[in-house]
């Protein structure tokens, strides 16, 4: 395999101007598989989204992903797809994006971290 072969995820700038988030509220009520297209070019994959059942929930270990829109829909599928079974998400977390509220904990020895991300105003950044 050649190196420009390679899928690398080059991350976006989370400060870059971008369109409002789309509004995923059902648009995906009835999911609409398509057949497959085969492509000319030979395709290595080399992330997964794994998804196991366990305990009564579907718990789901996204793969990375470089946009915070193509993270959303899946999402959005994914609670589809699991019809009703709650689902707790795992793995990569969202692509960095100002346009999405972040909270983060982190457990260290004797203490408890929590970052929350500043609001974005105006043109202070």
């Amino acid at each position: 395999m050649k190196p420009k072969d390679f899928p690398y995820i080059t991350p976006l700038d989370p400060y870059a101007e971008r369109p409002a988030l789309p509004n995923l509220d059902g648009v995906y009520a009835t999911p609409t598989p398509g057949p497959a297209k085969a492509s000319e070019k030979t395709v290595i994959v080399r992330t997964a989204l794994t998804i196991e059942p366990r305990d009564g929930f579907l718990y789901v270990f996204m793969p990375p992903l470089a946009r915070l829109e193509d993270y959303l829909e899946l999402v959005a599928h994914l609670e589809v797809a699991a019809q009703g079974v709650p689902v707790r998400i795992e793995g990569y977390p969202p692509p960095d994006d100002v346009r999405m509220g972040v909270l983060k904990v982190t457990p260290d020895p004797g203490v408890i971290e929590v970052n929350v991300q500043r609001p974005r105003t105006g043109a202070r950044r």
